[in-house]
């Protein structure tokens, strides 16, 4: 995780989530300091999708993983949003 490409996200988020056929994905809000002029809560790269469910869990995992030193680059999490990570992918020719 310390390793991804903000630079990414940055560039690609807002296009690649535009042609999701998921309608409540393509038509979440972009929020976070990645995405934003001027966020203020501490999201990075999040999606508002409006999808609501109990963030217990993975906040539980998140805290382990900091407590084994890890960094999370994709900041806070408000409710009702989802984390946004894209990952470019190296394609290989194989011969």
């Amino acid at each position: 995780m310390e390793d991804i490409d903000l630079g990414v996200m940055k560039l690609e988020a807002k296009d690649v989530m535009a042609t999701c056929p998921v309608t409540y994905v393509r038509d979440a809000k972009l929020r976070g300091a990645l995405l934003e002029d001027q966020p203020s809560d501490g999201t990075i790269s999040c999606a508002d999708t409006q999808f609501w469910v109990d963030h217990g869990e993975p906040d539980e995992a998140l805290s382990v993983m900091k407590d084994k030193g890890v960094t999370w680059p994709l900041g806070f999490l408000p409710e009702g949003h989802e984390y946004l990570l894209l990952v470019k992918l190296e394609s290989r020719v194989e011969s």
